[in-house]
């Protein structure tokens, strides 16, 4: 059917778009809490800790208490290594005011894989995102376990298909159907969007409903909608989204008492 028909060249794997830039994929996961042990050595954001955070391309400082300040430190510092290619800031507590630093700076670097998982960022954030990120050379943005809500998702959806991105993770952020019904708007539009990470948000039915409505006209190859209100009519539409696709599309979440479901 013409309703289900995807467009041959754009549904490619995101592992295979993503490695042609020089970075990797994550696969869409579950939720995280927060935790672990401080990273690095010495206090938050201190040149002792900045300096062991960089092993070749990757700058990995998550767990490690940054804060406000510990995030302008990084701010500061990133432009400066060009050959970073990857960002993980995960569970800093840096509130919007850390992270709308680490996204000022994004535009001086080489950064196209970034995690601020579990950060506080809330809808302010999201505003200095859809500024900042098509300035940038960010494909893969990972946000889970934040506070976006309604409003920010709603914001990152105006500004979503000018963003580029190839992955995007916004699990456990308090989405609910209205905030669903705002991306699921926003998706045909985001032609280089490959993986869409959205488990753990509360959209029920309308919000389920409304995303697998536009699924087949996206070009998403791996969706995440585990524990976000799939009740057996929307199972039953995404299993027919999935089956129309012939299998370009994982969807994950569906209901695994069904043979057609995926395990």
């Amino acid at each position: 059917s013409p309703l289900f028909a995807a467009r041959p060249s754009a549904r490619r794997s995101p592992t295979f778009v993503v490695e042609a830039m020089g970075a990797t994929v994550s696969t869409v996961a579950g939720c995280e809490c927060g935790g672990g042990r401080d990273k690095g050595g010495g206090r938050p954001g201190s040149k002792k800790q900045l300096a062991t955070a960089i092993t070749g391309h990757v700058f990995e400082l998550g767990f490690s208490s940054l804060g406000v300040p510990g995030a302008k430190a990084v701010a500061a510092m990133l432009p400066r290594h060009p050959l970073v290619t990857a960002c993980s800031l995960r569970y800093n507590s840096m509130g919007d005011a850390g992270c709308r630093a680490i996204l000022h700076a994004l535009p001086k670097t080489n950064i196209q894989d970034l995690d601020l998982r579990g950060n506080g960022m809330g809808p302010a954030s999201m505003k200095e995102l859809i500024a900042v990120l098509p300035k940038s050379k960010v494909r893969i943005l990972k946000l889970s376990n934040n506070d976006i809500g309604d409003e920010g998702v709603r914001l990152l959806a105006e500004g979503l298909a000018g963003l580029k991105l190839v992955v995007l993770h916004i699990a456990c952020n308090g989405i609910s159907g209205v905030g669903a019904k705002a991306l699921a708007e926003a998706l045909p539009e985001c032609t280089n969007l490959k993986e869409l990470g959205l488990e753990n948000n509360s959209f029920g039915i309308e919000g389920v409903m409304a995303l697998a409505e536009v699924l087949p006209r996206s070009t998403l190859c791996k969706i995440d909608l585990r524990k976000t209100g799939i009740n057996d009519k929307a199972n039953e539409a995404l299993q027919e989204v999935s089956r129309g696709l012939k299998g370009a599309l994982r969807i994950k979440g569906l209901n695994h008492a069904s043979p057609r479901l995926e395990e």
